[in-house]
C-alpha cells in the first residue's frame, strides 16, 4: 500500500473568483468568526498572516475530536489564484508524515467561480486512514468563509457537492421558506439554508 496520496474536491462560489480568493489571501484570521463551529482560534505564531514561511497556529474540530496544528504558507500563485499550505506542527502529524493543502479558486463565465481543495500526503504508517475527513474539512470551511464574506448561502447536495448561493436564488427556491433544509428545493437534492452574515 503507498503511504503517500492525493485527495482532490471543487465547490462552487456564486462570487467572482477575486472575491473568493481575496479571503484566503487576505481574510484568513477571520475564519475563526465565520466559521466558529470548526475552527475555534487562530494566532500567529510567527511572522504575519500573509507573508510565505509565517507560521500560524490552528484550534479546529473534525468528527468531534478538538485537534490543534501550525501550518505555513508555502507557495501563491496570484496569477492562477492559488494557495498552498503546509502543516508544520499538531495533532496532524500523528498520522502523517507531511500533508500540504493548496486552495485553487478558478473564474467560471457567469460570474461565480469554483474552489479547489487539494491535499497532498505522507502517512507515517501504512494503516494510517486516508485524509478525507481534513477534504471535508477544508471543502465546508472553506465554501463557508467564501459565502460568508459575500451574503450568499450555503447549500448541501445529496452527492457530497458543495455550493454557495445568492439570497435572491435561495429565496427563488425556498420561496420564502427560511432556517432548516427544505426539501422541495427542485435544485438542491437536501436544501438549502441561510449562511452567515456578511463581513463587515
Amino acid at each position: 500500500m503507498a503511504l503517500t496520496g492525493k485527495l482532490e474536491t471543487e465547490v462552487e462560489v456564486k462570487v467572482a473568483a477575486d472575491k473568493a480568493y481575496g479571503i484566503f489571501r487576505s481574510q484568513t484570521h477571520q475564519l475563526p468568526n465565520i466559521a466558529s463551529d470548526m475552527i475555534h482560534n487562530a494566532e500567529i505564531h510567527e511572522g504575519d498572516w500573509e507573508t510565505p514561511g509565517s507560521i500560524k497556529s490552528w484550534n479546529y474540530t473534525i468528527e468531534g475530536n478538538v485537534l490543534s496544528l501550525k501550518e505555513t504558507i508555502e507557495k501563491i500563485d496570484e496569477e492562477n489564484k492559488s494557495i498552498t499550505y503546509k502543516v508544520v506542527d499538531g495533532d496532524v502529524l500523528k498520522l502523517y508524515k507531511s500533508m500540504k493543502v493548496t486552495i485553487q479558486v478558478t473564474a467560471k463565465n457567469d460570474g461565480s467561480s469554483l474552489m479547489k481543495v487539494i491535499i497532498d500526503y505522507e502517512k507515517l504508517k501504512e494503516d494510517s486512514p486516508d485524509p478525507h475527513p481534513y477534504l471535508e474539512f477544508a471543502a465546508k470551511a472553506n465554501l463557508e468563509a467564501a459565502a460568508r464574506g459575500h451574503g450568499t448561502y450555503l447549500c448541501w447536495h445529496a452527492d457530497r457537492r458543495h455550493e454557495a448561493i445568492s439570497e435572491k436564488e435561495k429565496n427563488n427556491n425556498n420561496k420564502g421558506i427560511k432556517g432548516e433544509p427544505h426539501a422541495r428545493d427542485v435544485r438542491m437534492k437536501l436544501g438549502v439554508w441561510p449562511g452567515r452574515a456578511p463581513l463587515k
